[in-house]
């Protein structure tokens, strides 16, 4: 898909957020940050929330070289 597609990633992402169908947690607020796992799509890692200690695993996602944003968000949501 290109960037003129009409899926966009960021819009896609800011609206799950908005609607509560995904919980945003600044990357700040974590401690104890180690990583867990490698897959096809990024790394997990196991982190804790600084304010009440709870356990989380976080998953960073790799974009591929000649890959667009959109392509790899499209990649991770089907998997």
């Amino acid at each position: 898909m290109s960037s003129s597609s009409s899926f966009n990633a960021n819009k896609w992402l800011e609206t799950a957020i908005s609607e509560n169908q995904i919980k945003f947690f600044d990357y700040k607020g974590f401690i104890d940050i180690n990583v867990i796992g490698h897959g096809a799509f990024g790394e997990v890692y196991k982190s804790k929330l600084k304010k009440d200690g709870r356990t989380f695993a976080m998953k960073c996602l790799y974009i591929k070289k000649g890959q667009s944003k959109e392509n790899s968000c499209i990649q991770f949501i089907k998997e």
